[in-house]
């Protein structure tokens, strides 16, 4: 909370809310200095908050269950960097109380998803589940597995991808363009069937829809997807989704381009970065690739209330992850 002071502009009170143990800005290129450097705590705006802090993790309050709070303290001691670490710089190793661990993604994926032939149409069932990995490659491979077992054939959506400066135009052609993958865009080829979980990827409609808001499919036409509203206060709003044009705002690419598509994507798996602020009653996380910035261990693990809800899937019998 911020102090107030005698300048007659000034002395209004802010809440800041915030947790530093999750995921630190993103610098793209930067080094762990220039990471650290974009954090609020090294701004000179630091020395005038006052810190109050919270305890209580009540995600496991919440849930009700006397064991969470071993899983708490875990979590605490992670979060904080007090986990005894195996190999440095910062490998540590879980113990076997954090979860259930698994020796293969197919395990991992049926740990979360049990027999979802017979419960996808479980608007609530289905919210509830999810699979985390630190790169979208591993979600993107996750999400075409369980895509195709749902019945029904899949629409295609591919993108328009152009270059706003016409002059520009002949150097990037088409093709090159939907090759692209930035993050925070949605795929040029989006496969969807009716039942299959997305995630917004934009605020459409504030606050009922918003980026980071999961619905289910229930229509799919040529212009236009129809959803219901998964979690949350509006669960079971019925929303539709149409094309828009989406201009990558932090690219690093040396030109603008400018992207036709849903503003949304498949979420039986998402990103580690994604999940922050869900919360979900099964997780699955697939640490084959190991996280690669502070917090999203922590991050990943807090998803859930309690271990016997966390499933993970990590390299080798050691169970190393970063």
């Amino acid at each position: 909370m911020a102090k107030g002071n005698d300048n007659p502009m000034g002395g209004k009170c802010m809440l800041l809310c915030g947790d530093f143990r999750q995921i630190l800005p993103v610098i793209q290129g930067g080094t762990r200095g220039n990471i650290v450097d974009a954090c609020l705590k090294r701004s000179h705006l630091w020395d005038s908050v006052v810190v109050k802090q919270l305890h209580t993790n009540m995600r496991v309050h919440l849930c009700g269950d006397v064991a969470a709070g071993q899983f708490a303290e875990e979590l605490l001691a992670i979060g904080d960097g007090k986990f005894p670490i195996d190999t440095l710089p910062d490998v540590v190793q879980l113990p076997d109380t954090m979860g259930t661990f698994v020796d293969s993604k197919e395990e991992l994926v049926s740990r979360v998803y049990p027999d979802l032939l017979s419960n996808f149409r479980d608007l609530a069932w289905l919210s509830e589940c999810c699979i985390l990995a630190p790169l979208n490659k591993t979600t993107h491979s996750i999400n075409m597995t369980l895509v195709e077992q749902l019945p029904g054939d899949c629409c295609e959506y591919r993108s328009l991808d152009t270059i706003p400066d016409e002059s520009q135009a002949v150097h990037f052609p088409t093709e090159f363009l939907n090759s692209l993958e930035v993050s925070g865009l949605p795929q040029h080829l989006l496969l969807l069937k009716v039942g299959a979980p997305i995630i917004i990827l934009r605020s459409l409609d504030p606050p009922r829809v918003t980026n980071g808001t999961r619905c289910v499919v229930t229509k799919l036409s040529a212009n236009t997807v129809k959803a219901k509203i998964s979690h949350g206060r509006y669960a079971g709003h019925d929303i539709i989704i149409p094309r828009i044009p989406l201009i990558p705002s932090n690219s690093v690419l040396p030109f603008e381009f400018r992207w036709l598509q849903f503003p949304i994507a498949l979420c039986f798996a998402m990103t580690i970065n994604k999940s922050q602020g869900q919360t979900f009653k099964g997780v699955g996380l697939d640490l084959m690739d190991e996280s690669f910035t502070h917090g999203m261990l922590y991050v990943a693990l807090s998803r859930v209330g309690s271990a016997d809800r966390l499933t993970l899937l990590v390299r080798g019998i050691a169970k190393h992850v970063m």
